[in-house]
């Protein structure tokens, strides 16, 4: 089991919330899903090996 960080390790932590737009597979690769996620002040793109686990890319975001 790994060992528990502290409260000053967690506090140095960057956690968003986002909501995603969109979710399609990547060209060319079996594994990979292309995210767009809006952050509020910014959008980002993030690209995920979760391809496999879904027959569906939308069943991700509904």
């Amino acid at each position: 089991m790994k060992s528990m960080v502290t409260i000053e390790e967690f506090n140095r932590l960057d956690i968003r919330i986002g909501k995603v737009l969109s979710v399609e597979k990547v060209s060319g690769a079996e594994k990979l899903l292309k995210f767009i996620f809006d952050l509020g002040e910014e959008k980002r793109q993030i690209i995920a090996g979760m391809a496999g686990f879904y027959a569906e890319p939308s069943i991700v975001w509904g």
